[in-house]
């Protein structure tokens, strides 16, 4: 059985998971660099989850957000001798460095990703640092795993690495697959669910409902999540009237409460100015939701079609336009809903996950 570790920064309940499944098929470990206290973006306390075994975090020194030194990885890499070593998180990662050197000493195969790259990945600077970390400085890394089409794209055009594929960060999307498709309604429930920063645009996105439910008052507005503008959207709330009684704030207490949240609301909003991947899409299409979603969501691309699951939407009107869309016609909360299953159950399973990571690396 060949023997795999990842080593990357924050354990999440999705990288646990996955871990789970990956060891049906091999001898599989995941290493932790860091943990949520020390994210610089912030993790709720519901991903603090108990680890199994062949999941843990590792003692690491100089910890300032993601970078950090880990005094024990080496010893730990000859101890466990991995065939293959994935190496994820940010790149700038000690460990990142760490664990490269150690496999290409060993002669030791080597994935980078799910790899994402931000917004300013285009600037002329940052293409030329990119190009310097990972042709230059990493040269040796085997394969690529791209988290999205547009970092596929990225590689392959811009860095023109030797080998990438498209392999996504996953979650366990089964408790969502057992959601019923949606019943159309009177009231449509649209929800936000996931980070509440500047880039993902709530404050927008609840602007805009207003105006939503001034017009009609069929909808409701869930809005799960966390993050550094969440007050600021609750007190908008408050201090209108007619959103406070239109707009809940769901807040989960642990990871198994998210796809009840789900349950309950018939589509997805992702108004963001940009989100690398956006798991949220995935959660809401295995649950049967339809999905308003910016094209600059790159999950999108992969599992929302224009006006046959979704609404793809670039303004604040045209996102005006898709609410109203289903309220005017709800029959639409239910075919939506519909072909969303299709997609998700044809897509979004581990068996489906751990088939195209098996065939990946047999052709590693």
């Amino acid at each position: 059985m060949l023997k795999i570790v990842y080593i990357t920064n924050i354990p999440s309940p999705y990288q646990l998971e996955w871990a789970q499944v990956l060891r049906k098929k091999f001898e599989a470990e995941f290493w932790f660099m860091t943990n949520i206290k020390n994210s610089k973006s912030g993790r709720p306390d519901y991903w603090n989850v108990e680890m199994p075994e062949y999941c843990r975090n590792l003692p690491t020194k100089f910890t300032k957000g993601e970078f950090c030194y880990c005094p024990t990885l080496k010893a730990e890499l000859n101890k466990f001798n991995p065939d293959i070593v994935i190496i994820g998180g940010a790149w700038y990662m000690i460990s990142w460095a760490q664990a490269y050197r150690w496999a290409v000493k060993n002669n030791k195969k080597i994935i980078a990703g799910p790899i994402e790259f931000g917004k300013k990945m285009y600037n002329f600077s940052k293409i030329l640092r990119n190009r310097l970390i990972f042709k230059i400085i990493y040269s040796k890394i085997d394969l690529y795993l791209a988290n999205a089409f547009i970092h596929y794209d990225y590689l392959n055009d811009i860095l023109k690495t030797k080998k990438n594929v498209l392999f996504m960060n996953f979650d366990n999307y089964s408790p969502y697959l057992e959601h019923k498709v949606r019943e159309v309604n009177n009231v449509i429930t649209f929800m936000y669910g996931g980070a509440i920063s500047r880039r993902l645009r709530v404050p927008e996105l609840i602007k805009v409902f207003e105006k939503v439910v001034k017009k009609y008052n069929k909808a409701r507005l869930v809005v799960g999540g966390y993050g550094p503008e969440k007050e600021i959207c609750k007190q908008m709330v408050q201090s209108s009237k007619l959103l406070s009684k239109t707009v809940t704030f769901h807040d989960v207490k642990t990871w198994d409460e998210i796809p009840e949240v789900y349950e309950k609301c018939d589509v997805l909003i992702n108004y963001a100015s940009y989100s690398p991947g956006s798991g949220v899409i995935l959660s809401a299409v295995a649950s049967g939701m339809g999905v308003i979603s910016s094209i600059s969501v790159n999950s999108t691309r992969h599992f929302v079609v224009d006006e046959y699951n979704g609404f793809i939407i670039g303004d604040d009107t045209e996102l005006f336009f898709a609410m109203e869309k289903y309220i005017l016609n709800p029959e639409l909360v239910n075919s939506h809903s519909t072909r969303s299953k299709e997609i998700g159950h044809s897509a979004l399973t581990f068996d489906k996950h751990l088939q195209d990571f098996s065939q990946i690396i047999d052709n590693l």
